[in-house]
């Protein structure tokens, strides 16, 4: 009976051993289940799968990095306080509201969101510095309050020499003015001295740009006006009426207008109208490349170009809706210019060799990449922001190339004018003749007037 026992408990000691085992080899198997073979070149098929390292736009796609933000030193706040300027200061005007939240709103991207960072001027025809401190200066702000200096002229061009001097790569440089150049003379006189004061203006520019790329926008806004009108042939009259006014905000460094751009929505000042970006281009050229995904027909990759731009024993779909036809989709990174999205997506911006046309152009968050898109991308380092879906029936062998247009602004020719009297909302005295020559100033810089440029060898 004790040679029974003590079988009994041999044999329970070793079923527990064995179940033990059992147990840490189920365990181990689990451990390395959803382990990727350290060998394997191919890429995870489960387009939901998580990129820890960085923000996903689409399935495995990270998005653009961020670039790294830090606060800026100092905003340099000019405001034109010729006596153009009074009538927006009468009242609970939309101008007076607009500064307002255009300054608090700026006081969140200075050091430790302090307001001492304000540097404020008045400026007509020489600058005028005033308080630093961001309430006092809103509090003055009336006829009485900006009344320093002499008021009955404004310099616009040397209000741009100065705003643009203070401009550097630390810095925020923003300028308030009605935008109207102070003309003298005959009526007759005036178009003649306004050639004149532009092709300064735009050589004040080109000089400040080859010295820093400084960015600048320009918005329109409108306000109620309860004052004296100055139009161009001296008679001036009371007016009660909406005008426009211009704020102009320069830029020393990209990552500043994107910590702007993050923190002031623009098109939320009171009396927004519009707005215009210019920039000086960066010499690396934009990323792009083909992938492999809603292609139409068929191509193969050339083995010696790892962008995937030159394609290969190219052919027309034979068969289906889109039959006759060949096309392919091209990524590319616009992360590094400051356009708007519906800028990059609006096909009629773009040109192409003739026979060619885009079909539709949309960012990366509504496309659908494949596991292989994905394993193309991480492989060439590329990080795309938008798909440009191209198309041709009479395929032939050639260069194809593609460019993004810097457009004209319609907003700023249907601004311009060159009769104010009498004044209505939304005219400006030679306003359209003024941009003019910021916009030849960064062509002149930049050397074209293209914001991309995109070559596709294609070979039958």
């Amino acid at each position: 009976m004790g040679n029974i026992l003590i079988r009994k408990n041999i044999f329970g000691c070793c079923k527990t051993y064995i179940n033990y085992l059992l147990l840490l080899g189920i365990l181990a198997l689990c451990t390395n289940c959803g382990r990727p073979n350290p060998k394997s070149r191919e890429p995870e098929r489960d387009n939901k799968s998580v990129d820890t390292n960085s923000q996903i736009v689409s399935g495995n796609i990270p998005a653009p990095k961020p670039m790294k933000m830090r606060p800026v030193d100092s905003v340099n706040f000019y405001l034109e306080n010729s006596a153009s300027m009074y009538g927006y200061l009468k009242g609970g005007t939309e101008f007076k509201t607009a500064l307002n939240k255009l300054l608090y709103d700026l006081e969140l991207i200075t050091p430790n969101q302090q307001s001492d960072h304000f540097r404020f001027f008045y400026i007509n025809d020489q600058a005028h510095p005033t308080t630093r401190n961001l309430q006092a200066f809103l509090q003055n702000l009336s006829q009485q309050g900006i009344h320093i200096g002499n008021t009955t002229t404004s310099d616009l061009n040397l209000i741009f020499e100065t705003v643009l001097e203070q401009s550097n790569s630390e810095n925020l440089g923003i300028m308030v003015t009605d935008a109207i150049f102070d003309l003298n003379g005959r009526p007759e006189e005036a178009i003649s001295q306004l050639e004149q004061a532009v092709s300064r203006t735009r050589n004040i520019f080109v000089r400040k740009l080859k010295q820093n790329p400084v960015e600048t926008v320009v918005i329109k806004l409108g306000s109620q006006f309860n004052g004296t009108y100055y139009p161009f042939d001296h008679k001036p009259k009371e007016i009660t009426q909406q005008r426009p006014y211009y704020i102009w905000l320069f830029f020393g460094q990209r990552s500043i207008i994107r910590q702007a751009k993050d923190t002031i929505n623009t098109k939320h000042l009171p009396g927004y109208m519009n707005e215009a970006h210019f920039f000086v281009m960066d010499d690396a050229a934009i990323p792009y490349t083909i992938i492999n995904s809603g292609k139409i027909g068929s191509f193969k990759y050339d083995k010696h170009n790892k962008l995937h731009t030159v394609l290969d024993d190219c052919e027309r779909q034979s068969r289906g809706s889109n039959q006759g036809s060949f096309g392919f989709n091209l990524a590319v990174d616009y992360s590094c210019l400051p356009l708007a999205d519906d800028y990059f997506c609006n096909t009629q911006n773009y040109t192409l060799n003739e026979g060619w046309k885009i079909r539709e152009v949309i960012p990366v968050q509504k496309y659908d990449f494949t596991a292989n898109d994905e394993y193309h991308l991480k492989k060439i380092g590329q990080k795309p922001t938008h798909i440009i879906k191209v198309e041709i029936n009479n395929l032939t062998t050639e260069v194809l190339n593609i460019y993004l247009k810097r457009m004209p602004f319609d907003w700023i020719e249907e601004t311009g004018t060159t009769n104010d009297n009498p004044p209505d909302t939304i005219s400006t005295f030679a306003f359209n003749t003024l941009m003019r020559s910021v916009v030849e100033a960064y062509d002149n810089v930049n050397g074209h007037s293209n914001y991309a440029h995109f070559t596709i060898n294609i070979n039958k």
